[in-house]
Order: structure tokens, then C-alpha cells, then sequence
């Protein structure tokens, strides 16, 4: 961690996406014990940013029982492509390297908490 992130206190909280790129993908997201939620998204994309909101919102309630990741698109082209992303933001959800569900595109809050209910219980 770096001496601007400790002086604006910026550590890491529970629940706090991982970010991904395509160097640190099998590791981070492919290995994980933890079922996961990678968010693929573009900072220009004003619903990539609703979904980012909500899902750092929901996270820390299944930071225990789920590790949540974002891909910057243009960062993580290899991973963009693995999931033939065409449309941000793209919403995986995986359980051992299995991929149970998707969304693209922002969805409430109410049934993004849904979605995350199931897979903490695959």
C-alpha cells in the first residue's frame, strides 16, 4: 500500500473489490476458494459506475462468503475477451472457475442482492 493510500486512509475494507487485469487473473479469480463477482466495466460508462456503486454498496454484507473483483475493459483485454464482453458493464458470477451467471448492463439493487444470496449458497 502506498503512502497516499494510508494518508487518505484508503486501505482496503472488507469487501472491496480486487482489481483485475489480465496478469493477475488466474490468481485472483480463477484460484479463488471464494465463489466470485467480477465486474467488468469502463470508467466512461455512467451505468458501469451505478453498478459499481451498488456493488461496493451490497459487498461488505457477503465479504466473508464471497471475493468481488473488477476489470477494467481496456486493462484486461485478455479477460474481456475470455468472457466475449461486448457490452459494459458485465456482471460475472463464478464458483470454481465455472461461470453460474451473468448480467450485462446495471440491474437493481434488490435482485443484484438476490444474485449474490444464490451464489454465496452455491
Amino acid at each position: 500500500m502506498g503512502i497516499l493510500d494510508r494518508l487518505f486512509n484508503r486501505e482496503p475494507k472488507p469487501g472491496d473489490p480486487v482489481p483485475i487485469n489480465d496478469g493477475n487473473f488466474e490468481q485472483e479469480v480463477l484460484a479463488s476458494d471464494l465463489p466470485v463477482v467480477l465486474e467488468m466495466y469502463s470508467t466512461t460508462c455512467p451505468a458501469c459506475q451505478v453498478m459499481t456503486g451498488l456493488l461496493k454498496e451490497i459487498a461488505p454484507d457477503f465479504a466473508d462468503r464471497i471475493k468481488f473483483c473488477m476489470a477494467h475493459v481496456n486493462h484486461a483485454p485478455q479477460v474481456a475477451a475470455k468472457f466475449n464482453v461486448r457490452g459494459v458493464p458485465t456482471t460475472v458470477f463464478m464458483k470454481r472457475s465455472k461461470v453460474l451467471d451473468g448480467v450485462v448492463g446495471a440491474i437493481p439493487i434488490t435482485e443484484l442482492r438476490q444474485k449474490f444470496e444464490k451464489l454465496a449458497k452455491a
